[in-house]
């Protein structure tokens, strides 16, 4: 797992430092809410339901995008 973090932790910060993430980015409990949320996919996600892993997929995507853009609440 830390490897899993260092590594995104290092693309969020390179997105800070390009300008596509926010400055005072959190790197590190940013990294551990995108990793835990695609971890935990595993406990509600059913082959059956009503999303197909590609729509799980992009919505996943949007989520972890609006963490590293969005100002803080």
């Amino acid at each position: 797992m830390r490897r899993h973090v260092t590594t995104l932790r290092d693309i969020l910060a390179e997105g800070v430092d390009a300008g596509q993430f926010r400055a005072g980015l959190d790197l590190t409990p940013t990294a551990f809410a995108i990793l835990t949320m695609c971890d935990v996919v595993i406990v509600w996600y059913r082959p059956k339901g009503r999303l197909a892993p590609e729509a799980v997929a992009g919505l996943y995507a949007d989520l972890a995008l609006r963490m590293a853009t969005a100002d803080p609440v």
